[in-house]
């Protein structure tokens, strides 16, 4: 390995010469359905999804449209019978008022709505907030069995009569199933209610399917069925339809990060998931890591249009290799980040095609490689064998490994790594041959930023001796032009020769003059020859034609040596530069160059 000296050397008349060695290396919202139009629309298509194992599509749609009929009319005429009631208050005397509140009152504790589903009682409680003229109720489930299906498209179940007023529902018994059944559209279309409680009641034994459980139930802010066993449940498609307020609390402020537990590793029976999470439009991240998919044959609009999810993770996956994907991610226009695994399917799945407005560049991007793909080639291509891992929208944000030695002279070509801004990095050296790893940079992880190439410098070292540091200038200094030959000692230096062996054998130090004396101005040649002396006051001419060994070691080992130490406080060893009486052809500044290299040497003893 070699490094070049450049030399300077200044003669002026009747003045100075001044001769100067210079060193010089070398070597880039979506909100819920509210209209009831785009609702009964929206239904329908639930509909399709949900009876599409029996065929019945057509008796699906019709019955959407009867529901969404329904529920509108029931509405308008509870609305209606507290408006009337309200007007009715208002034109009387105090005293009738107050007698009337109490009638209504009375009459309300005795028709208070209830019954009973198979074994299973059900009845309503004034909910928080609830007064005489805005009803809310909590719905409350015994224990028991409901003995059969408990709801269907047309009707719902027998409590959503009451979906205006239902805020809140507590299961306040285990609920168990003595043969197999359904739990279809069990609190569909409560739309008024926020949250459910104790959904661990359900036992879900012989429970086959929960198609539309949960859907059109607008204000439901989360679901937490972490500890309900679905291992008998082959069905879900439209579990949370349309359930636009999920994941968001019910101050409509806080974004809830847990909004939907699912026990997911018993889903050893499922076998469908058509439009599970349809619309949910508020919903920002779901934990599908233990999820067990394996049964499952179809994942169609499982995902469509929630337009707030930035982020899945489905790289515990294990997907079926025949399982439908149409839709599954269509409408998912928040989506950055993807977690992929060895058995994750893409395939015609909708994957949302990524920004090209800046800072993003249309492409998503393997974290830690410069690998990039559009939605469609990442479709198309995806190989969980080869491919598995991290995928964002790439963007400008980079870093930039670097493998150098001591002297920034580049070991092996750098790589470039690509991720999302504020998305985590972390780098590995290589195993290069002929090299040895000597520093690890303390930025090995972090974090990417937009718009910033960070760069990240690992330093080796030849298996053998090496530059650590070299002299970046050296001066022999002023002198008055003589016709004496004259020898001029080294004045000054900045920087040092710096060499530490990471082999076992010994090594030595060359020089050679690459460029002899000229100078700057004139072009003139300066007859001059660049010499070293060691400790014993031995010289060696350093020369244009060869290398010429100047220093041996053979017992340093491993540890760093300074060889230039001395150069400049005993006057004896170091460079020396000789200039010819009178051959001095003009004042000028003249300049030369050097190389040093290093070679192993003799065997350590």
């Amino acid at each position: 390995m070699g490094v070049i000296s450049v030399i300077t050397l200044l003669l002026v008349l009747p003045g100075f010469a001044n001769v100067i060695a210079r060193a010089a290396d070398t070597a880039s919202d979506a909100s819920g359905v509210t209209d009831s139009s785009e609702l009964a629309t929206s239904l329908d298509a639930m509909s399709i999804a949900n009876q599409a194992e029996s065929g019945d599509s057509e008796t699906a749609t019709t019955n959407a449209e009867k529901t969404a009929t329904t529920t509108s009319t029931s509405s308008e005429a509870s609305r209606s019978s507290e408006d009337n009631a309200a007007s009715s208050a208002t034109s009387s005397t105090a005293s009738s008022q107050a007698l009337k509140t109490r009638s209504m009152v009375t009459k309300a504790e005795s028709t208070t709505p209830a019954g009973t589903l198979g074994t299973v009682k059900w009845w309503v409680t004034p909910a928080t907030g609830s007064t005489t003229i805005t009803t809310k109720w909590v719905l409350h489930l015994s224990g028991g069995d409901f003995q059969g299906t408990v709801g269907n498209l047309t009707s719902g179940s027998p409590w959503n009569d009451l979906a205006s007023s239902i805020t809140e529902v507590s299961i306040d018994g285990e609920i168990t199933a003595s043969a197999a059944t359904k739990y279809d559209y069990l609190f569909a279309g409560l739309y008024a209610v926020s949250h459910i409680d104790h959904l661990e009641n359900l036992n879900l034994k012989n429970v086959t399917s929960l198609n539309s459980m949960f859907s059109g139930d607008s204000l439901l802010s989360s679901v937490d069925m972490s500890q309900n066993d679905f291992s008998s449940v082959t069905s879900m498609n439209s579990l949370f339809y349309l359930d636009t307020h999920l994941g968001l609390a019910e101050d409509n402020v806080t974004v809830l990060t847990d909004a939907v537990k699912l026990n997911g590793k018993t889903f050893t029976s499922m076998t469908s998931m058509i439009s599970m999470f349809y619309y949910c439009s508020r919903l920002t991240s779901v934990n599908f890591k233990d999820w067990d998919v394996s049964t499952v044959q179809s994942y169609v609009s499982m995902f469509m249009n929630c337009s707030r999810l930035t982020a899945l993770d489905l790289s515990t996956w294990k997907m079926s290799p025949n399982a439908k994907l149409s839709s599954m991610f269509s409408g998912m226009s928040a989506l950055r980040h993807l977690v992929l695994g060895e058995n994750t399917l893409l395939t015609g799945s909708g994957l949302p095609t990524v920004s090209s407005t800046a800072p993003y560049n249309g492409t998503w991007v393997l974290q830690g490689t410069n690998q990039m793909y559009t939605s469609a080639e990442l479709m198309a291509q995806y190989d969980g064998h080869t491919m598995a891992g991290d995928y964002y929208w790439a963007t400008d944000a980079q870093v930039q490994v670097n493998y150098q030695d001591a002297l920034g002279t580049a070991v092996h070509k750098s790589t470039v790594m690509y991720g999302a801004d504020g998305g985590p990095y972390e780098t590995t050296p290589l195993d290069i041959d002929g090299y040895q790893l000597v520093t690890t940079p303390s930025n090995t992880k972090g974090t990417y930023q937009s718009g910033k190439t960070i760069e990240v410098t690992y330093v080796y070292a030849a298996l053998g001796p090496a530059f650590t540091e070299t002299m970046t200038a050296f001066n022999f200094g002023n002198h008055k032009i003589s016709n004496e030959e004259q020898i001029y000692d080294l004045t000054s230096k900045t920087g040092d020769l710096k060499i530490k062996n990471y082999g076992t054998a010994g090594w030595s130090l060359s020089a050679q003059l690459t460029k002899p004396f000229t100078g700057t101005t004139t072009g003139a040649s300066l007859d001059a020859t660049l010499l070293y002396q060691n400790a014993a006051g031995e010289r060696a001419t350093i020369g244009t034609t060869q290398p010429v060994q100047l220093i041996a070691d053979t017992t340093s080992g491993s540890g760093e040596v300074n060889v230039s130490e001395n150069w400049l406080s005993t006057g004896t060893e170091g460079l020396k530069l000789k200039v010819a009486g009178g051959t001095v052809p003009r004042q000028d500044t003249y300049t030369a160059e050097v190389s040093w290299s290093l070679t192993n040497g003799v065997e350590n003893k």
